[in-house]
């Protein structure tokens, strides 16, 4: 593979990474999450090695407002955490 290619294929992933993390919803969490830098960093290797970027690429133009990302996502677990914490913390914040 070329260097060109290289950077091509890490911006499309990165592109990809961005749009799930917008479709979800989780912009404002993901900037406040201790450790941000690294836990993105791994997060980006996790979707850089991804098998599936053009299923995922599909799903991102098909779904409107998904609460959850597809099963096949290798940062799955990540986005659910962070969706479990913010449902809590909703949750939190409408009973007191």
């Amino acid at each position: 593979m070329r260097i060109p290619d290289i950077f091509q294929r890490m911006t499309w992933r990165a592109d990809l990474m961005e749009a799930m993390i917008r479709k979800l919803g989780l912009s404002g969490q993901i900037r406040h999450l201790r450790d941000t830098a690294q836990v993105m960093g791994n997060a980006a290797h996790r979707c850089l090695n991804c098998e599936q970027p053009d299923a995922c690429q599909e799903w991102l133009a098909r779904e409107n407002s998904p609460r959850h990302p597809p099963g096949y996502c290798r940062n799955r677990e990540f986005f659910e955490r962070i969706i479990a914490e913010t449902e809590a913390d909703t949750r939190v914040s409408s009973s007191s």
